[in-house]
């Protein structure tokens, strides 16, 4: 499992310029349901995003901010100055990371921690603590003081009481003096707060991969740790960076070298689906795949599979498709575009749907479709293709998975000597009445079988990977 740092109280939409914004910081499980209790140092960067001229991104002034121990820090407000460089009309975010100071620690190498943490360490056993950067925070104009009537100056004494204490942001004061200031015990910024979150990981090739999540409630709009996880498999193995270091004894795995295989060396269109969550279940819960496999919500999956099929194969084009309900498309669709995925991406970038647009041989694409496991495949569904598909925690949308499961794994109309598409499964366990599903799937003719086990940053929730399907053995 991995910690995220994350906003019980967000940033404000916009600061006034020299002044400061209040936050509330939390470290918790990827669900919000479970603090961390043990003790963790924060330290916070700002960053400029708009303008980006002359913007050095490499010398970030990193500051401790606090060390999260629950249950006193559980709801403390934190008051941050803005930068004293910061300009009106500039977008400035703010990033909370997890501090690093230690006696051979220096700037720059916290700065580095502060930008991202590589996507390859999250298949070993760390990082602990996931960074989190704020949306670009509108730096404004001091408002205007307005003044009432010069008090005895041809006006009501009582009335220039009262302009006088509005002026300075206060209640007037009663004759009875039992009235109180209305803004005392309050925080200055108690303008919109923001509603959404960054994070962002360094791959090995000099890119950056970059997730949006949402503050809100909406777990399938979360990073989920399965997910994390299963990237940064994926991006260990399609990549072979590090493989030396992964002394896991699967690492061998036939099925593990069949799924890898196909994804490095398909020779035509390969097109890989991504399931989400249940129309009428809980958001997902696991990553999973179809021949890869995750969970939608973000996207994430898809994006790290993506970035690390560029440049894997020529001359051929790899269409992935997230799907989830409705309600999770735009932001899925948001963060393809964010990490230069899009299947409508101008071709200039290289990421033209056409494989002869791509100069460069990177042709792949992500897009994402709605699909609900309650009703028949859509058309657009290729039975020629390699699926993906997600597995949730609620027991009772598993009748509606399984219908899907069987119909993406045994197709009707399987071209002659095509091997029949795989399941690719990252599974962390959050109850034991979840592993029902696999006696579900094998009396429906389909096996699993792990291959593999990432440890993140804790012994505890393990994320398992599996390879499934009709012919598994």
């Amino acid at each position: 499992m991995y910690w995220n740092i994350s906003f019980l109280r967000p940033p404000p939409i916009s600061a006034q310029v020299g002044g400061s914004i209040t936050i509330t910081p939390q470290v918790a499980n990827d669900l919000r349901t479970d603090l961390r209790y043990e003790a963790t140092d924060i330290a916070y960067a700002w960053q400029r995003v708009y303008p980006t001229e002359g913007r050095s991104d490499r010398s970030l002034a990193v500051e401790h901010l606090t060390t999260f121990l629950p249950p006193s820090s559980t709801y403390r407000s934190l008051s941050i100055p803005l930068p004293e460089t910061a300009k009106p009309g500039e977008r400035w975010r703010l990033g909370l990371f997890p501090d690093i100071v230690s006696e051979s620690s220096t700037s720059a190498s916290r700065a580095q921690v502060a930008l991202a943490r590589n996507l390859l360490e999250y298949s070993a056993e760390g990082p602990s603590v996931l960074s989190v950067w704020s949306e670009g925070i509108e730096i404004t104009r001091p408002q205007p003081t307005v003044l009432g009537p010069v008090r005895g100056v041809g006006s009501d004494p009582k009335a220039n009481a009262s302009a006088n204490a509005n002026a300075k942001g206060k209640k007037a004061v009663k004759d009875d003096g039992k009235s109180k200031p209305k803004g005392k015990g309050k925080e200055k910024d108690e303008g919109p707060k923001q509603g959404r979150i960054l994070r962002e990981w360094s791959l090995d090739n000099g890119g950056m991969m970059r997730i949006v999540e949402q503050t809100s409630f909406d777990l399938d709009k979360k990073i989920w740790d399965s997910g994390l996880a299963l990237s940064s498999w994926l991006w260990r193995h399609l990549r072979g960076d590090g493989a030396s270091s992964m002394h896991h004894a699967t690492k061998h795995d036939p099925l593990t070298e069949k799924v890898l295989r196909v994804l490095r060396h398909h020779q035509g269109p390969l097109r890989l689906l991504e399931l989400g969550a249940s129309s009428r279940g809980e958001p997902q819960q696991t990553g999973a795949f179809m021949l890869i496999a995750s969970g939608s919500g973000t996207g994430l999956v898809s994006i790290g599979l993506a970035r690390a099929l560029r440049g894997l194969t020529e001359n051929v084009h790899t269409t992935i498709t997230a799907t989830d309900l409705d309600s999770a498309i735009g932001l899925m669709a948001e963060n393809f575009a964010l990490n230069d995925l899009a299947e409508d991406a101008p071709e200039a970038e290289g990421l033209s749907p056409s494989p002869s647009s791509s100069s460069s041989g990177d042709g792949v694409a992500v897009r994402a479709r709605v699909l609900d496991w309650e009703q028949p495949l859509p058309s657009w569904v290729s039975h020629e293709a390699d699926h993906a598909a997600d597995v949730t925690y609620n027991t009772a949308s598993f009748p509606a998975l399984l219908g899907t499961l069987s119909a993406l794994l045994d197709p009707p109309a399987l071209p002659r000597r095509r091997e029949r598409p795989m399941l690719l499964l990252a599974y962390k366990q959050r109850d034991p009445g979840e592993r029902g599903l696999w006696s579900m799937l094998e009396r429906k003719g389909i096996k699993l079988r792990q291959v593999d086990e990432v440890r993140g940053a804790e012994e505890d929730g393990r994320v398992e990977i599996w390879v499934g399907g009709r012919d598994v053995i």
